[in-house]
């Protein structure tokens, strides 16, 4: 929709003139929309990222590291994983905020 907006062909497909900038303005609400929405979304699970998480206590930071490595950092395998209860000495409660045990 935005590249047939942005062409010489947007007149022809949408008469109104004031009909093709509110789909602009709805397709850049969108496209923010979506960004916004995926911070944090499907980013790859490794080492960094765990030992950078208040919920992976010290104990277990190289098992998980090695199990991200085994799932090439899938989030989305990482957590079912977890729930499978593949990690040995995982908490199944989050930590209390603010703490990191070791």
């Amino acid at each position: 929709l935005e590249s047939l907006l942005a062409s010489d062909a947007a007149q022809g497909a949408l008469s109104g003139r004031q009909t093709r900038q509110r789909l602009v303005l709805r397709c850049q609400a969108a496209r923010s929309w979506t960004e916004l929405w995926r911070q944090g979304r499907g980013m790859p699970v490794d080492r960094v990222a765990l030992d950078e998480c208040d919920a992976v206590t010290d104990v277990v930071l190289d098992d998980a590291a090695d199990l991200a490595t085994e799932l090439d950092g899938d989030p989305e395998a990482f957590v079912a994983a977890l729930r499978a209860r593949r990690l040995k000495r995982a908490r199944s409660s989050p930590p209390k905020s603010g703490s990191r045990p070791a």
